[in-house]
């Protein structure tokens, strides 16, 4: 019994060999779009290689773990609120054997030894101590949310190295890309004054200018293919993890003007500088409140006692602790405390001065370079006309083959300059936009 293909409706009207045909060539096509699909999963995209090297980076995972850190220590410091409960067993020995000599002067009075043990249970409770645990929990509290903004301020930085890292990474492919297209214009030229020398009909030597060139044009596509290599184990060390090699897609969206106005005081390193002032101002205030007077209230149960001392099965004591006002250690360690908030006032200062001018410079020469980048595409296709020009010249006889290879390099290098300009332009946006995404979060 035949079986009858299952073509579909716009071809059943064809005759038969003309429907095989045509099926043919549209498994072909459906083959060839499968296989560029694949291809371009194989590439990388700017935003996926940057996910990737943020995936494991070690930084960020430092500062996370820092930020847990910093959650358990809030915790253990409102543990100074709570009262602690305390055990204890003493083992005393007393030798009180020996003789008294009685009023007479005649006798005397052997005194038994004692010993025992002295188990007790202590519940002690602060009831007042200048507000330093009040100070140190705050000052945890404070620090919690410094190390929360350090992990956006590490995930930003990682971010901006592995976005700088990738564009260089599109910069030497660029190169690549460009000497290659140069190497098979001088190999297709080659092969042409080749064809010449043969017929007699050029000379020797452009034959050899030419060979020569080729050359040099070889030597530098394996310098920047080997550039190409270190650039990729420069990214797999920001990501903490050998990354895979593959093509990187390179940007094509719009470059526009940036409108957008950035403030550089909400910046998450900005806040974390500000935040850790606070911090610093809180550890000072506790600090000089271990000058202030402390008051301590003990509940002590005995469990076992010595035979000599059984009387009480438990005690309540409120101890008054007045520290000396000469007391040289803590006063050091307050103008240490005084110091060190001073510092942090400074720092807190010179990050936010540092970002607003690292700010203001990157949009201006955003802006600066979007305006050159235009003269670039002009010079551009000025050297592609006189290139086109010279090597119709060239063939006619009326330029040297040292000309028209010169009018190449020139070409090369216009390109090259165009091409860097233009991938740094995209750098310098994507940064700005990454800015923009970090900007809008919620503030801590």
């Amino acid at each position: 019994m035949k079986r009858e293909m299952n073509f579909p409706k716009e071809l059943r009207s064809l005759p038969r060999v003309l429907r095989l045909l045509a099926t043919i060539t549209l498994l072909n096509l459906s083959s060839l779009v499968h296989a560029e699909q694949k291809t371009n999963n194989d590439h990388w995209t700017v935003e996926r290689l940057t996910s990737e090297v943020l995936s494991k980076n070690p930084e960020v995972q430092i500062a996370q773990e820092r930020f847990d850190v910093a959650s358990k220590r809030v915790e253990g410091a409102k543990g100074r609120y709570y009262p602690k409960l305390s055990a204890a067993s003493t083992y005393s020995k007393q030798d009180n054997s020996g003789s008294q000599i009685d009023s007479n002067m005649n006798s005397s009075i052997e005194m038994p030894s004692s010993d025992g043990v002295t188990t007790r249970a202590t519940l002690q409770q602060n009831l007042y101590n200048g507000f330093q645990d009040h100070d140190r929990v705050r000052q945890r509290e404070i620090e919690l949310k410094k190390t929360q903004l350090d992990v956006r301020t590490s995930t930003l930085s990682q971010k901006e190295s592995a976005i700088a890292a990738i564009y260089k990474i599109l910069i030497v492919q660029t190169d690549i890309d460009n000497l290659q297209a140069k190497l098979q214009v001088e190999k297709d030229r080659e092969q042409e004054v080749e064809r010449k020398v043969r017929s007699r009909l050029s000379k020797s030597t452009d034959l050899l200018s030419l060979q020569a060139t080729r050359a040099s044009t070889e030597s530098d596509l394996a310098s920047s293919q080997l550039d190409l290599e270190t650039r990729w184990q420069e990214l797999s060390m920001i990501a903490g993890h050998e990354l895979r090699q593959s093509r990187v897609i390179q940007p094509n969206g719009v470059l526009t003007s940036w409108p957008q106005q950035l403030e550089a005081s909400d910046f998450p390193e900005v806040r974390a500088a500000e935040l850790d002032y606070e911090s610093a101002q809180k550890s000072l205030s506790a600090t000089k409140g271990q000058l202030q007077p402390t008051v301590d209230l003990s509940y002590n149960y005995y469990l076992s006692r010595p035979e000599s001392n059984r009387a009480n099965k438990w005690d309540l004591q409120l101890t008054l602790s007045i520290p000396f006002p000469w007391d040289k250690e803590k006063a050091a360690q307050v103008g240490e405390q005084e110091s060190l908030v001073a510092e942090k006032q400074i720092v807190k200062s010179k990050n936010a001065l540092s970002r607003q001018l690292n700010l203001k410079t990157l949009v201006q020469s955003y802006e600066t370079d979007l305006k050159r980048l235009g003269t670039l595409d002009d010079n551009v296709k000025k050297y592609e006309r006189l290139s086109f020009a010279m090597k119709k010249e060239n063939l006619n006889g009326l330029v040297s083959i040292g000309e028209y290879l010169q009018s190449l390099t020139n070409l090369l290098q216009a390109r090259q300059s165009r091409d860097h300009l233009r991938l740094q332009l995209y750098e310098k946006l994507n940064r700005l936009n990454e800015y923009k995404i970090e900007l809008s979060k919620e503030n801590i």
